[in-house]
């Protein structure tokens, strides 16, 4: 084997490696937003539901369940970024992957969709978040305790 060869391989191992990477990190931004999401979920069922043994007036309440909704969107923008930049970041390597070998298969139209998946759930979550905050206060003002 040539220098030359030899680094065309050692390059392509690192192309390779580094889409494995991106691929990874996508997956695992979406799992620490979900295990945050439960987090702060439970911790909202918590107050809600105890609210009166640990006197925790309504007012009081309604913030904390804003900043509940408003933590749990600032997450989802956070990891729709990450996911976004490691698809970005996937192509770029995909691309100099094919560079390297001509005989990788191209890059199919629908390379994105599982990705972005994990975006639509996280927007979608975000989106229940403040639909529930917003009905479970107006639950907490109309009954008045």
């Amino acid at each position: 084997m040539t220098i030359e060869e030899y680094l065309r391989l050692e390059r392509y191992k690192l192309v390779t490696g580094r889409q494995k990477y991106f691929t990874e990190l996508a997956r695992s931004s979406f799992g620490s937003y979900v295990k945050v999401l439960t987090g702060l979920a439970m911790a909202s069922v918590t107050l809600v539901s105890t609210r009166q043994q640990l006197g925790i007036e309504t007012p009081i309440l309604t913030k904390l369940i804003y900043g509940v909704a408003s933590l749990t969107t600032f997450w989802g923008v956070i990891a729709i970024i990450q996911i976004i930049f490691c698809l970005e970041r996937w192509k770029g390597y995909r691309r100099a992957e094919r560079s390297i070998n001509s005989q990788s298969p191209p890059i199919k139209k629908w390379w994105w969709i599982f990705e972005s998946l994990y975006c639509v759930f996280i927007a979608l979550s975000v989106v229940a978040v403040w639909f529930f905050s917003v009905c479970i206060i107006g639950l907490i003002n109309m009954s008045g305790t």
